[in-house]
């Protein structure tokens, strides 16, 4: 057996191993999948499950909103090229406008909340929702990808949030992933550009216990070797907390060097983790870093604020 594929099966990694280092989302299951993962957390919660059934039904507009959306078309052949050349991300967040599919998803998404309970500045917002100006959708998501929620309407946050997920990842699973490469800065996505979510160790016999980021935007999740920082790539003053007989399968991996930290899902414990859904239901371990100093980098999109 080659000596990689021994490191894959001890679970034991290193620079140069031959395990893919991009993977990218599969557009007919990942949201599927994650509305499922939320059904099934809030079925298992013991306290108020109402996020989570919203988030389960966001999930499914997701779905429906991608099945029936054409292919995205991704950057032009000749874009991706210089962003290979260049060491940038061919999909940039902070570089590319959305075109105006992204505002059709968007309301897609909103009609399949028609008939749903919604708290009521919610209700109201999606109800103008059609009469909004196309520009002002075009700002107000520009400003949630350089991630800055002003002016955005609150009540419409997790409704624009959704819909540029829905758009980047259509567009990255048009690509190859053997043309994709890691960026200097590793802890950005190979993609997009945008931080990881969470990180999780993987179950399948070909990359069995390897550690894969995940994209917050465009889901995409590529290959960073275990017990070193995301953010500053330290391998030096690594911890890990979790909070006993509670998320088994969610620790946070802490960076003494930078103080930030960044969760780290095991499949091998459940199979069925999202990196998305097990965010969410898994808060007070970010609380708990919170109030020990730590900071993480990104923002997961099924919490940015809700207006009651």
């Amino acid at each position: 057996m080659p000596k990689a594929q021994e490191n894959v099966k001890a679970g034991i990694l290193h620079p140069g191993d031959q395990v893919p280092s991009v993977l990218l989302p599969d557009r007919k299951t990942l949201f599927s999948r994650r509305a499922t993962r939320y059904r099934s957390l809030a079925a298992a919660h013991d306290g108020p499950s109402d996020l989570l059934v919203f988030l389960a039904a966001l999930a499914d507009a997701q779905h429906l909103a991608l099945a029936q959306a054409p292919d995205f078309a991704p950057s032009p052949a000749e874009q991706i090229r210089l962003c290979e050349q260049h060491g940038l991300p061919p999909l940039g967040a902070q570089a590319i406008r959305p075109g105006p599919e992204w505002r059709t998803v968007l309301r897609q998404i909103a009609t399949a909340f028609d008939s749903l309970s919604l708290p009521p500045a919610s209700r109201i917002a999606l109800t103008r929702l059609e009469e909004m100006d196309d520009a002002v959708l075009d700002t107000w998501a520009l400003a949630l990808l350089r991630g800055v929620q002003q002016p955005v309407d609150p009540a419409l946050v997790p409704f624009l949030a959704a819909a540029l997920q829905v758009y980047w990842v259509g567009m990255a699973a048009a690509l190859e992933e053997d043309r994709l490469h890691r960026l200097e800065t590793p802890g950005l996505c190979p993609v997009c550009g945008s931080p990881p979510i969470a990180s999780t160790l993987r179950l399948e016999s070909h990359l069995y216990r390897s550690r894969y980021l995940h994209c917050s935007l465009c889901a995409t999740a590529w290959h960073m070797v275990r017990i070193q920082c995301s953010h500053c790539e330290a391998t030096d003053g690594i911890r890990y907390q979790g909070i006993d007989g509670h998320f088994p399968a969610v620790s946070a991996e802490s960076c003494e060097k930078c103080k930030t930290y960044i969760k780290i899902m095991d499949m091998e414990k459940d199979p069925e983790l999202d990196p998305i859904a097990d965010d969410v239901i898994s808060i007070a371990l970010d609380i708990l870093m919170g109030e020990g100093g730590w900071q993480r980098m990104a923002i997961n999109p099924a919490l940015l604020t809700q207006e009651e």
